[in-house]
């Protein structure tokens, strides 16, 4: 029964201290864009930001809304149109 009751405290306590999922949408250029194209880079680039962003942060769960040969400007003007999911943190 301790061993129980040791069991289900450590279980507790250890899914009580990992870090919650937080969404990202990440909108943006080329840049951003090429993150999940990386054929079309010429294989210049082997990993995108967002990709080492995650793997450094593992609890960030990142949706990539990049528009190659757009601007911020061309974000902002069509920003309504985008169709954006909900998140917790939004990048441009």
């Amino acid at each position: 029964m301790k061993n129980y009751l040791a069991l289900l405290a450590a279980a507790v306590i250890i899914n009580g201290c990992s870090p919650k999922k937080m969404e990202w949408i990440a909108i943006g250029d080329s840049i951003t864009y090429l993150n999940e194209h990386l054929n079309e880079t010429g294989n210049r680039v082997t990993k995108g930001y967002l990709t080492r962003v995650g793997e450094k942060l593992p609890n960030i769960v990142y949706t990539n809304e990049g528009y190659n040969g757009w601007t911020a400007a061309d974000i902002a003007n069509n920003i309504d149109q985008l169709y954006l999911e909900k998140a917790v943190v939004y990048s441009i």
